[in-house]
């Protein structure tokens, strides 16, 4: 069952998704890439490739696991959930439905089960367009 929500907004939303990932995301990337240049200094130069490719993969899997974590808690906590999807997708947070790289977010049978009770939340038709509705007849 759905907890009662703390009614964050989706801006705030927002920012806590760019601080939990895309932030990290960006940090592991310039990391791992200027530890491959500096070594690139004493070891061969054939080390910058393998380092952007650990730096790919490590920021994928930062972005697999922490999205699915936001994820939950900014659907449970936001009202208009459908305004949220929209501006995580514009910011670069999710990816639209119908794109492959959702297939690559990692979560647990838990997290997967509380996703699945909060798509719910898509059904309902969302209290700003109720509003919007009613006021233009």
């Amino acid at each position: 069952m759905i907890t009662k929500s703390k009614n964050v907004s989706v801006d705030q939303a927002i920012s806590k998704g760019n601080q939990m990932v895309n932030y990290p995301v960006v940090v592991i990337i310039l990391t791992t890439l200027g530890i491959s240049f500096y070594l690139c200094i004493h070891l061969p130069f054939w080390i910058v490739p393998i380092g952007f490719v650990f730096a790919i993969a490590f920021s994928w899997l930062w972005w697999s696991i922490m999205i699915t974590k936001w994820r939950l808690w900014a659907f449970e906590n936001v009202r208009n959930v459908h305004e949220l999807k929209k501006r995580a997708i514009q910011e670069k947070l999710i990816w639209t439905d119908d794109v492959i790289f959702n297939k690559t977010e990692i979560s647990n049978a838990t997290e997967k089960e509380k996703w699945n009770v909060l798509k719910q939340k898509f059904q309902q038709i969302s209290t700003f367009l109720k509003a919007r509705t009613f006021y233009s007849c």
